[in-house]
């Protein structure tokens, strides 16, 4: 029995990186060590070097390969100065039993870039038969490509500037109470340093997603020869229709001549007017397509 358990040998296994070796076998000799996968190499000045998702491909004089994650401890970073700009090498070393190989690699700091300014621009309205697209604000940065994080902002009378919630990418196309006004606030991230906030805009009035039918405003009857509409922010208006006495199934104009008054003088009496009224481009007014809307007849009085 006891020369039994002389005779037994106990082996077991370790590991190089993903290479599984017995304890029985001879340990592998390092013949040299290559980057696989490179770590970050660019940097801001201020960043601590990392090893992350590095791998190192060891090579053995027998010609076998193992991966080897890149550790911390591997690395000499006596030549980095990471408060200055500048491309700097660094050393890694990888020791197997008791044998050491080298390779290097380069990083490069940058130096920070401050931001500039923010500034809000938007693309003209197109105008095309009774549609009115109006498109979106949009936040230019300087420097161009600077890497930041957006906030755009609103106006409220109590309470003064407050974040429209969701509001973080470059364009803005929200939804709008009447009369108030936005800016967008920049934030620097990795690469750039400080703060800025755009100008605000002009007041900002929302855009219904349909437009009211005209009606007579109360306030000013008709006329023996003037129809007064409700006025409608931002719009235009114009006559589509009419039926003077005798003409029962009335008359369309050949063209419909738009005017900015929500007055319509000149007209002819006891004569029914149907009118269409449609958004116009101005500044700082946000995207919809909005179609013509027409009124009921309104009549004018008789002499």
């Amino acid at each position: 029995m006891t020369r039994l358990f002389k005779a037994l040998s106990i082996c077991f296994c370790f590991a190089i990186g993903v290479a599984v070796f017995s304890a029985c076998e001879t340990p592998p000799e390092l013949s040299r060590i290559d980057i696989k996968t490179a770590p970050m190499t660019q940097y801001f000045i201020g960043e601590d070097i990392s090893v992350a998702g590095g791998v190192l491909e060891a090579t053995f004089v027998d010609g076998s390969k193992a991966d080897v994650p890149l550790t911390a401890n591997m690395l000499n970073t006596t030549q980095v100065n990471k408060d200055a700009a500048g491309t700097y090498q660094i050393v890694i070393t990888y020791t197997l039993n008791n044998k050491p190989a080298q390779t290097s690699f380069n990083v490069t700091y940058s130096p920070i870039v401050p931001l500039v300014s923010v500034a809000i621009t938007q693309p003209f309205p197109v105008v095309e038969d009774y549609i009115v697209t109006y498109d979106f604000l949009e936040a230019v940065v300087s420097p161009a490509g600077a890497n930041v994080s957006l906030q755009w902002q609103e106006w409220h009378a109590t309470n003064g500037w407050q974040d429209i919630a969701g509001a973080n990418s470059k364009q803005l196309m929200p939804v709008y109470q009447f009369a108030t006004k936005v800016r967008v606030v920049a934030t620097a991230l990795r690469g750039n340093s400080g703060h800025v906030t755009s100008s605000e805009t002009d007041i900002i009035h929302r855009i219904p997603n349909s437009l009211p039918a005209p009606v007579a405003d109360p306030a000013a009857p008709p006329t023996t020869d003037t129809i007064t509409l409700t006025e409608i922010w931002n719009a235009e208006y114009a006559i589509c229709w009419y039926a003077e006495v005798g003409n029962p199934n009335g008359t369309e104009p050949v063209e419909l001549v738009w005017q900015a008054s929500n007055v319509f003088d000149g007209l002819q009496a006891d004569t029914r007017y149907k009118f269409v009224v449609r958004l116009i481009a101005g500044t700082y007014e946000i995207h919809v397509d909005t179609v013509l809307q027409q009124s009921l007849v309104i009549r004018t009085l008789a002499l």
